[in-house]
C-alpha cells in the first residue's frame, strides 16, 4: 500500500508540474502574440515612413536639380549682361581718349 501511495503522490506532483508547465507555455504563446502584433505594426510603420521619406528625397532632387538648371540659365543671363556692360565700358573708354566706338 506504501508503494501505491508513495505512486500515487509521485504523479499527482507529475500531473501539477505538467499542468503548470502548460500554463506557462499557454501564457507565452499569448504574450508572444502580443509582441508579433506590435512588432508588425512597427513594421507597417516604418514601411510607410520609409515610403514618405523616400518620395520627399526624390522631391527634393527634383527640386534641387530645377534649381541647378535655373541658375545655369540665371548664370548665363549675367553672364552676358556683364559682357554687355563691358563692352560698354570699353567703348565709352575709347570715346573718351578720341577713339572709334568700333
Amino acid at each position: 500500500m506504501v508503494v501505491c501511495e508513495r505512486e500515487i503522490s509521485s504523479s499527482a506532483s507529475k500531473r501539477d508540474a505538467h499542468a503548470e508547465s502548460q500554463a506557462q507555455c499557454e501564457q507565452t504563446v499569448v504574450d508572444t502574440q502580443g509582441l508579433l502584433a506590435d512588432a508588425e505594426a512597427e513594421l507597417a510603420q516604418t514601411i510607410e515612413n520609409i515610403a514618405f521619406l523616400t518620395q520627399a528625397i526624390e522631391d527634393g532632387t527634383a527640386l534641387r536639380a530645377q534649381q541647378a538648371a535655373d541658375y545655369a540659365i540665371s548664370q548665363a543671363k549675367h553672364q552676358k549682361a556683364i559682357d554687355a556692360l563691358t563692352d560698354a565700358l570699353r567703348i565709352i573708354g575709347n570715346l573718351h581718349q578720341g577713339g572709334s566706338w568700333i
